[in-house]
């Protein structure tokens, strides 16, 4: 991908204290099968050596990595910044201890664009503390159908970010709270805007709880 032209999809990468799960992120949107997407890796001023694993990327595919540092202000504060500095049409979000799936941007960006979505939506596998997994995300609506973001509210009581492909209009009209407990006070509010959102049936986004 030029560096100069306009990016389908840009992924948002907040890093702080992550050292032992950072290369494992950045290698799930490696290989990601979308071609046509930007990886912008935030460094919230994070006071490990994760910088010199982020360096070590984007020398290796400085045509898909962007790297940025700033002082620390907060995982809201690293999204904005990233998204500030992106260039994607639709916005997505990855946190650095955690991975997807080979074909996840791929899937949601076709929905979107084939549905004409404000966002698409895929489920995601979690993994608890005591090793036991489960998918969550449940349809609202069958995979297809295009609905109004508050009935995705009134079905949901899932209010993360990351398992989710935004259009940038929306995401610029509604920048995350500093705050915490962001996804629950930033999500609402978007799905209340978004008129056309859209599912894919698919487990892509693997949220891994730690200590």
């Amino acid at each position: 991908m030029s560096m100069t032209a306009i990016p389908a999809v840009s992924v948002i990468v907040p890093v702080y204290d992550c050292r032992d799960t950072l290369e494992e992120c950045l290698d799930s949107l490696l290989a990601q099968t979308l071609e046509d997407i930007e990886i912008i890796v935030v460094n919230d001023g994070s006071p490990d050596t994760e910088q010199e694993i982020i360096d070590q990327y984007v020398e290796h595919f400085p045509d898909k990595i962007v790297s940025f540092v700033k002082e620390n202000g907060g995982l809201p504060h690293a999204r904005n910044y990233g998204v500030e500095r992106s260039r994607g049409r639709y916005i997505g979000y990855v946190d650095s201890d955690d991975f997807v799936e080979p074909d996840m941007f791929e899937k949601l960006f076709e929905a979107a664009e084939s549905l004409n979505c404000d966002i698409a939506i895929g489920k995601y596998i979690h993994y608890g503390l005591d090793g036991r997994t489960s998918v969550n995300g449940k349809l609202p609506q069958p995979e297809g159908t295009v609905f109004p973001g508050y009935e995705f509210l009134l079905s949901q009581r899932s209010m993360v970010v990351w398992n989710k492909l935004y259009q940038r209009e929306l995401v610029e009209r509604f920048p995350q709270p500093i705050t915490w407990f962001e996804d629950v006070a930033w999500t609402p509010v978007v799905m209340t805007h978004a008129d056309r959102v859209c599912f894919v049936d698919e487990a892509f986004y693997h949220y891994v709880r730690r200590e």
